[in-house]
This record gives structure tokens, C-alpha cells and sequence, in this order.
């Protein structure tokens, strides 16, 4: 198993919050490994932009406000995203939302910043690409 996936299941176990997708168990086989996550079947944040063209305020302070409490709660936890994106934000059958994907996620110490950039080059500031 790589680094990376063992640092997403061992912080991810860590993460038991009402806005972050949950990881109920890990599957291995001897060629692959399968996450058993919480089911978000409302789709993205793109697509429901997408969608709805324009976003009402009331929703969006609501969407804002569940990304706000679980990014709160994982950076409580030690613990930074470092690949939100609109595609990583899904919703569960009542609309609320779960942030999803934590795979290239880390730890994080205060005070301390993170050298290696990371994250899709579609959302990247110029001047990093």
C-alpha cells in the first residue's frame, strides 16, 4: 500500500463529522484496496452549480457554512484537504454537505507550512502553474 493511501485511511478514521464523507471500513485483496464510504448520492458542488446556473444566497450561506464546520473540524484535527475543489464537495439525499476525497491530504503542524504544492492544475493560481 502506498504512503499516500495509508495517511488518507489513517486520517480519515479520524475525521467523524457530519460535513465530511465518513470511511466505515477498508477492504483489501491482494491486488487492490477498496475505502467503504458513506453514501453521497446528491452529486457535486459543480454539477449542481452547473445546474442551477445561479445559486440562490440562502443555499449558498448553507453550503458555505457545512464547508466552513467540517474544514474547521479536520483543521481542529491536525489535518489539511489541500485539494478543494468543487468536485470534491458532494451531497447526501437531504443536500447537505460531505467534502470527499481526502487523497492528498496531510498532516499539518501550526506555524508550519507545507512545501509541496498539490491539487488539480485547472484551479491552480498562475503563478503556481
Amino acid at each position: 500500500m502506498s504512503e499516500q493511501i495509508r495517511r488518507e485511511i489513517r486520517l480519515l478514521k479520524t475525521l467523524i463529522h457530519p460535513n465530511i464523507t465518513r470511511l466505515f471500513d477498508v477492504i483489501e485483496t491482494p491486488e487492490d484496496y477498496y475505502l467503504v464510504m458513506e453514501l453521497a448520492q446528491g452529486g457535486d458542488l459543480f454539477d449542481f452549480i452547473s445546474k442551477q446556473g445561479q445559486v440562490k444566497e440562502d443555499e449558498a450561506r448553507k453550503v458555505f457554512y457545512q464547508l466552513v464546520a467540517g474544514l474547521n473540524f479536520a483543521h481542529c484535527k491536525g489535518v489539511a484537504h489541500r485539494d478543494l475543489k468543487p468536485e470534491n464537495l458532494l451531497f447526501d439525499r437531504d443536500h447537505n454537505l460531505k467534502i470527499a476525497d481526502f487523497g492528498l491530504c496531510n498532516s499539518m503542524q501550526d506555524g508550519v507550512s507545507m512545501k509541496s504544492p498539490v491539487g488539480s492544475t485547472e484551479y491552480a493560481a498562475p503563478e503556481i502553474v
